[in-house]
């Protein structure tokens, strides 16, 4: 079955304060959160979510998983290395997600939640000035992809964020309240994490449909 994830990042502060509330802590009285998906969309959950229950005062563990050997990947070749961020941020969510046809109801629905203004609003405050382009691209000006994977990290490490780098999520299930991941690596050595809370963001991956 597919279990219940996290809403988009724009509800992550109302998701991580109310949710803890439910939560079952370990030994020490810490809940613990885990993000699958060392990408962009992975990092920016992991960060709010650590956000907002630090400043509820409510004590949460954060970890992303990511399967490959590094996180931001994708981050770091899209755009021909420059990391195109997104699109014009003052043209509007309904007319960005109108180049979309076959998902523009579903992005309309997400950029209603955090759109491109909010997005843009999220790495400036991270310390990233973009710039746009005659065609609407929206770039840091250091035309550097590495500009917004070190925002991205830098985030991460402010608030604690845990990352685990080769561990390939393989199954989740759900009992007592609490989800359990099996994960495994290169190697094929088998691993366990458990964890009150889930966010799937593992991008084209097979396990977020099953």
């Amino acid at each position: 079955h597919r279990p219940p994830a996290a809403p988009a990042t724009g509800g992550l502060a109302r998701f991580a304060m109310s949710s803890a509330q439910g939560a079952r802590p370990d030994g020490n009285g810490v809940s613990r959160m885990i993000v699958v998906g060392g990408g962009p969309a992975g990092f920016m959950c992991a960060v709010e979510a650590a956000r907002a229950a630090r400043a509820a005062g409510t004590p949460l563990e954060v970890i992303i998983l990511e399967a490959t050997s590094k996180v931001l990947g994708k981050v770091k070749i899209s755009g021909g290395g420059r990391c195109n961020v997104l699109h014009d941020e003052t043209k509007g969510a309904k007319l960005i997600s109108e180049g979309y046809p076959r998902g523009d109801k579903p992005l309309l629905s997400a950029f209603s939640r955090f759109g491109p203004v909010q997005t843009a609003d999220w790495f400036r405050a991270e310390g990233v000035v973009l710039k746009t382009e005659g065609d609407g691209r929206m770039f840091p000006v250091t035309d550097s992809s590495d500009t917004i994977i070190e925002a991205l990290c830098r985030a991460a490490d402010g608030v604690g964020v845990k990352v685990r780098t080769g561990q390939r999520v393989d199954s989740v299930s759900k009992s007592e309240g609490r989800f359990h991941l099996s994960t495994s690596n290169r190697e094929k050595d088998k691993g366990a994490y458990e964890c009150d809370f889930l966010m799937l963001s593992p991008g084209s991956s097979r396990l977020a449909f099953q």
